[in-house]
Formats: C-alpha cells, structure tokens, sequence
C-alpha cells in the first residue's frame, strides 16, 4: 500500500552528502610576517625604520602568491603588512625629524658661536646678535648657569686646534636611525677648554645626541644634550618642532687615534 502524501520516486530530488570541509595547512610564510612584524614593532622604536620592510615583504608576497585554497594564514599576512607599513612610516618621520633637529641645533649653535663676540642682545653689531642666537638654541636655566661662557671657551679650544667653523654638519643618516644619534662614536677624545672642564667619565649612552661638525683642519663630533637634573618640564615635540631644540650642555671631541707605542 503507497502512501499518497508522498511525491513520485520519479520526482524527488536526489540527496547528496555535504561535501567534507578540507583541512587546510596554515602558511609558515604568513606565521613568519605576522611574527616579525610585532617584533619590528619594536625594532623601529628604538633602532630604524627599514627592518620593517622584511615582513611587509613577506606579507605581500604571501598575498600575492599563495592561493586561500591551499593554505590558510592570508589574514595573517595581512596584518603583518599593515603594521610593518604603519610602523615604519612613523618610525622613518620620528627619525628623519629627529635628525634635522639635531642637526639644526648644532649648527645653529656653531654659526652663533663662529660670530664675532660682542654685547648682549639689543646692541648693535653683530655680537648683539650672536649673543641673540645663543640664547634661542639654549635652554634659560644653562644660560642662568653660565652655559654662554661654557660653550664659547670649548669652542674656543676647537678652533686652537681645528681653525673655525667650515658650515657643514651631518648627523646619523637615513637608515641608521635613532642609535646613531644616540650612540657615542667610538675612541672619541674630548676637547674640553681645561682640565677642569673634562668630563670625568665617558659620556653615557643615550644622555647625548651627537653630529659631525666640519672645521677648517679636520672634523670633531658635536655631543648636544638637551635635558638634565636641572631641566624643567619635560621634551615636547611640538615645541621642538616649532621652536627647534634647546641644549643644556654642548662638547667637542675628535675622533681618537692611535697613540704611538712609548719608546723601549
């Protein structure tokens, strides 16, 4: 006996399994961009920009080249070239601004301190005006502490044994980064105006941001440092950009060489 509620055989729609979902491999390639990414994160923070184009790389390669249908992990890679273009472009701005900075500063204060000498500001001449454009690139409190008469004597050594000023200062370059600002130039001497004035130790890794300055004999290594103890408030970056950096202590050294081997 058929039941009549039920369709013809003929007429029904033939059943089929759902098709099994296939286990799909992740991508080592996208693990590995996503991985170095969050490291470059890091890297750019303290080092440079460019190791953060590693990842981007490998991100966009992965995009590119692997198929979804074949690995899993494109959201991954995803991720690793969004951070790694985000990072490195804030990390190349914060250098490459940094850098100028630096590099205005130092010569801001070697061109005010090649001027003539003369009175305080207001006065005519050009030693007015020198003495102006020390004070602009010095933070108060050093110029209270006698900062002026500070600088002008070091610079003043410097030129006994260098000749004046030449104009040109580089700091760091493009790829280097933060470190190089930072890092103190290796068997560096100091040129200080006396013995007194010498610093008793080696300057401290990241206190002082240093530029190479020419000179009419040679080069010497400008060391800047821009906050101390006796700073008050803290860096801005907005005043920075706006006004330029203000020193507290500026030194001199020249690149060490070898001393000769004392007689036997």
């Amino acid at each position: 006996m058929s039941d009549s509620s039920l369709p013809p055989l003929s007429s029904r729609a033939p059943e089929h399994a759902a098709p099994e979902r296939r286990w799909l491999p992740i991508s080592g390639w996208a693990v590995v961009a996503f991985v170095a990414s969050l490291v470059g994160i890091l890297v750019g923070l303290v080092y440079s920009w460019w190791p953060l184009l590693i990842p981007f790389a490998i991100g966009v390669a992965v995009l590119v080249l692997v198929p979804a249908s074949t690995r899993r992990g494109r959201a991954l890679a995803g991720w690793a070239v969004g951070i790694s273009l985000v990072m490195g472009t804030c990390s190349y701005g914060v250098h490459s601004t940094m850098r100028n900075l630096v590099m205005d500063a130092a010569g801001d204060l070697l061109t005010a301190l090649a001027a003539e000498p003369g009175p305080e500001p207001g006065a005519e001449g050009a030693g007015g005006a020198r003495q102006g454009a020390l004070k602009k690139r010095i933070r108060p409190e050093a110029i209270e502490a006698g900062a002026i008469e500070r600088f002008e004597r070091r610079y003043a050594a410097v030129v006994a044994r260098l000749g004046p000023y030449a104009g040109t200062v580089r700091a760091g370059t493009v790829f280097s980064g933060m470190i190089s600002l930072l890092v103190p130039p290796p068997g560096a001497e100091e040129i200080p105006a006396d013995e007194a004035d010498a610093l008793k130790e080696a300057p401290e890794l990241g206190a002082w941001f240093w530029a190479e300055a020419t000179f009419r004999d040679g080069e010497a290594w400008v060391a800047l440092r821009f906050l101390d103890a006796r700073s008050e408030g803290v860096f801005s970056a907005d005043a920075a950009a706006e006004e330029g950096l203000r020193v507290v202590d500026l030194r001199f050294f020249r690149a060490g060489a070898p001393r000769p081997a004392p007689p036997p």
